[in-house]
């Protein structure tokens, strides 16, 4: 590789720069190791990963399915005996009132009252029934024949088809909730992607300290750089997963919805086919109907004339025999009437007899009952005289008894009263105490309920810490397993990672020759690209803390494409028999290259050199146009 300098006046200046053999096959040794190990298959590990559930585990939850709401009766039992203790209302005493009211009966005399008037004796009136004959024989009239049958109109159905085919709508892509198709792939792909990262950086991390082990750094200042960058590299690579992995799964989403959508519109096709089909069958069937209906209306428009005609005839019939009938009656009542008339003339001479009889007997009768009103109307007067007297004897004593009753009355309403008081007092301090049991009983219910639901709750924690325990050591197990696999697959990586690290380091000598007027010198030579292009292969990873903060006994030794400087320089705290590290300054890079310079964490804000990054950038044809930093790329760094 070579490159030129500036010239003044007359002075022609060319370097030359030539790599050492040494350097060529080590180089070559590299990539053909790097050839080797890209050429190999994808070996995938088959063993388990994630830990299952430990029979603790599933015991803890078999025995949280069992027991789930096991107190719940107890709770309800006891919140239904304190809300009827709360809505319990003592039973009201009240005094009953004690009446009075008893007014003593008058007494009074009765009167004695003579007002009988002897019976009137008259003789009867003797009179001869009249005989009439009044019969009048019922008339014959003929019935009159009715023919009202009115036959039915016939008219036919109306077959009606008002079906209304279902509107079908395609669904659009924001009618669908994109959440519910990404949150899957991200749960299952990116979260263990980002785990499998993490662990990446912890290998990354602990190789770093068995490099410093090696070089019995024994953590200085410069394990700690190197970790700090390998944790910012992480994050970015980290953030730069997830953002891939998330536009994945919104591109998986969004095929999963279109898909979703599809099929729901050929459903709605479907259904909307279907419901067509369906209506046509119901047209069809709604004719068939209406032609059945029409023909069984003219059947039944024929039987109700067929039967009115033969109602028709039997009305007839029925016409003649009545009048045959009124004629046999009416000759039947005539001679009734002739055997009426004659019976009504003897039986007017017998009573004629009868009453005379009669009239003689009944003037006898009434002289003698006359007699014996007399003489009966004065025993009458007599014994009323008695009961008058009796009465009023006895309306006196009722009338003191009624006053001693009251008076009994009147002490045994008082009694009672006190009485009934007593007890009404004893039943609401009864209840009263009742009440106070039964919340005292709920209260003690409750309590009872949560002890055991929190002996419950304790047992099931209890199992359920067991099993965490023995399943999070069957995970450091399947961990192991994996990072073993890991280790034994990335070995050769590994080995070829350190070759080139340590053929990128690595500083040799040059011969640097001047021409013209100035003069000529040597210094130590290097590879500005291949610096670049290897600078910071640590771990793996193309990034170094290049902060100038960090280093000391700098020395520049050349430039690089684009004018940065490189420098030979130590870090801090590293012995003087250290070799010195070739590479750029932070500061001079973020100058011209600004995204190129990452934050390391820490309050110190020391910085770091994107090595792959300016390595592609100096590959390049042509530079690159210089990119804005964005608040995404600060924020990853």
């Amino acid at each position: 590789m070579g490159g030129g300098s500036k010239t003044s006046g007359s002075t022609y200046q060319v370097t030359q720069n030539q790599i050492p053999q040494w350097v060529s096959d080590a180089g070559q040794a590299n990539y053909n190791f790097a050839t080797d190990i890209a050429s190999r298959p994808y070996t995938p590990y088959e063993g388990q990963r994630i830990a299952g559930f430990t029979a603790d585990q599933n015991a803890a939850q078999d025995y949280l399915r069992a027991n789930t709401g096991a107190y719940q009766g107890a709770y309800d039992t006891s919140l239904q005996g304190l809300y009827q203790a709360g809505t319990y209302q003592p039973q009201q005493v009240q005094s009953q009132g004690v009446n009075y009211n008893y007014t003593p009966q008058d007494v009074a005399a009765q009167q004695v009252n003579y007002n009988y008037s002897p019976q009137n004796v008259s003789a009867q009136q003797i009179s001869a029934q009249q005989v009439g004959y009044n019969y009048t024989p019922d008339k014959v009239q003929a019935q009159q024949v009715n023919y009202t049958y009115n036959p039915k109109d016939i008219s036919a159905e109306r077959v009606s088809y008002n079906y209304t085919p279902e509107q079908i709508a395609a669904q659009k892509f924001t009618d669908a909730n994109i959440d519910d198709y990404m949150n899957p792939y991200i749960q299952n792909v990116e979260n263990r992607a980002i785990d499998n990262l993490e662990r990446s950086r912890q290998i990354a991390t602990n190789q770093i300290g068995d490099a410093a082990a090696a070089a019995k750094s024994y953590g200085g200042s410069r394990q700690a750089i190197l970790e700090g960058v390998q944790a910012a590299e992480t994050a970015r690579a980290s953030g730069d997963l997830s953002a891939q992995l998330r536009a994945d799964a919104y591109n998986n989403a969004a095929g999963l919805i279109q898909g979703d959508q599809n099929r729901a519109l050929q459903a709605a096709q479907a259904n909307q086919a279907a419901g067509l089909q369906a209506s046509q069958y119901g047209l069809q069937a709604g004719m068939a109907n209406a032609s059945n209906a029409l023909a069984a209306s003219q059947a039944n428009q024929q039987a109700g004339l067929q039967n009115a005609g033969l109602g028709l005839q039997a009305q007839g019939m029925n016409q003649n025999a009545s009048l045959q009938a009124a004629m046999a009656n009416q000759g039947a009542g005539l001679q009734a009437s002739q055997y009426g008339l004659q019976a009504g003339i003897a039986n007017q001479n017998a009573a004629l007899q009868a009453a005379q009889s009669n009239q003689s007997s009944a003037l006898q009768a009434g002289l003698a009952n006359q007699n014996a009103g007399l003489q009966n109307a004065y025993y009458g007067l007599q014994a009323q005289g008695m009961n008058q007297n009796a009465a009023l004897q006895a309306a006196l004593a009722n009338q003191s008894a009624g006053l001693q009753n009251a008076q009994y009355g009147l002490q045994a309403g008082m009694a009672n009263q006190d009485a009934y008081l007593r007890a009404a007092l004893a039943n609401q301090n009864a209840g009263l105490t009742a009440n106070q049991q039964l919340i005292q009983a709920a209260g003690a219910g409750a309590q009872v309920a949560g002890a055991g639901q929190n002996a419950f709750l304790t047992d099931y924690g209890m199992l359920m810490n067991q099993g965490a325990l023995q399943q999070d050591q069957n995970q450091r197990y399947l961990d192991q397993n994996y990072q073993d696999f890991v280790d034994a697959r990335d070995w050769d990586l590994r080995n070829l990672g350190i070759q080139q690290s340590a053929l990128g380091l690595t500083p040799y000598s040059t011969t640097q020759t001047s021409y013209g007027n100035s003069t000529q010198k040597t210094s130590e030579g290097f590879n500005p690209a291949a610096l670049i292009a290897a600078g910071g292969q640590i771990a793996g990873k193309a990034i170094m803390g290049s902060d100038d903060r960090l280093k000391t006994d700098i020395q520049k030794m050349g430039e690089a494409k684009g004018g940065l400087g490189i420098y030979a320089f130590r870090y801090r705290g590293d012995p003087k028999t250290y070799p010195k590290t070739v590479g750029l300054l932070a500061s001079e890079v973020e100058k011209t290259d600004p995204d190129a310079v990452l934050k390391m964490p820490g309050k110190d804000g020391m910085r770091a050199v994107d090595y792959g990054l300016l390595a592609r950038r100096s590959s390049a044809p042509e530079a690159p146009k210089r990119r804005k930093v964005t608040k995404a790329r600060r924020a990853a760094a």
